[in-house]
């Protein structure tokens, strides 16, 4: 958190594996992040010259993926942040002390460091009293894929029903907002129909 904003665990992981990289300390200039980050982030870490590995939201498979590739900057923008250089699992203390380090060694704050991450429009719908097994249903993967092949490239698409009641979450992300609104009324009307 500066004056103007608050920085997610994807904003961390950036900053530190930006710093890493510039002093060759970034094990094959890669970092892990979930399904859930946004494409703008995983634009600017690609400009940056650090490729990433993308797994299911959790700890458990960042850390997973971390030792797999023998990587050592990973995490959630929820805030889960790994750093298996210095500790190997999750401590939100350490990584806040040791981004603050990074930022006062360079004399930057996290708004310049950050510059040249644009976030794009992000949006979760939750559908309602619908079966969940009907994430699965033909017409539903299909109006899915089309809407992967209306979004492009540089996108995000999740569909995940809950685990606890009777929702379909559809979260999706483009740098077009109002592609994504289309996007995501599309897929609701389809899930709608095959729940009638």
């Amino acid at each position: 958190v500066d004056q103007e904003k608050e920085y997610d665990g994807d904003f961390v992981v950036y900053m530190i594996g930006k710093y890493l990289k510039s002093k060759g300390l970034l094990p094959h200039n890669k970092v892990v992040l979930t399904k859930m980050s946004n494409p703008g982030m995983l634009k600017a870490l690609k400009e940056a010259g650090i490729d990433y590995v993308l797994t299911d939201v959790g700890d458990k498979y960042v850390l997973d993926a971390m030792k797999q590739d023998g990587l050592i900057v990973g995490g959630e923008a929820s805030g889960h942040i790994i750093l298996t250089h210095l500790i190997h699992t999750g401590d939100g203390l350490l990584a806040a002390v040791y981004l603050l380090s990074i930022l006062s060694e360079l004399q930057t704050t996290p708004k310049a460091y950050c510059s040249d991450v644009t976030l794009y429009p992000l949006k979760t719908i939750n559908i309602k009293n619908v079966d969940k097994a009907s994430a699965k249903d033909p017409k539903v993967l299909k109006a899915v894929e089309d809407a992967k092949i209306r979004l492009g490239r540089d996108y995000l698409l999740l569909l995940r029903p809950s685990g606890t009641e009777p929702v379909i979450r559809l979260t999706c992300s483009h740098q077009d907002e109002s592609l994504v609104m289309s996007v995501m009324d599309s897929i609701r009307k389809v899930i709608e129909e095959v729940n009638q």
